[in-house]
């Protein structure tokens, strides 16, 4: 279960994530609310998401793939 997992992770690419904060989070710097807790909340949850969307797209994208691949 830990090793189906880990490799469930690692096909997420978290590495990529890093991406998703240096796009979303600018603007809420540059918009003087960095420190307004709700706006950095929300700020929070998009990156969240963002995040686990992109997951998502390289999981489908590995199985279309898997053919390909092997």
């Amino acid at each position: 279960m830990v090793r189906w997992l880990t490799g469930l992770i690692r096909t997420m690419r978290p590495y990529q994530w890093t991406k998703n904060v240096l796009f979303i989070l600018p603007p809420i710097i540059f918009d003087g609310k960095l420190f307004d807790f709700e706006a950095l909340l929300r700020v929070i949850g998009a990156i969240v998401l963002f995040s686990l969307m992109a997951g998502a797209v390289y999981i489908i994208n590995d199985l279309v793939d898997i053919e390909r691949d092997r």
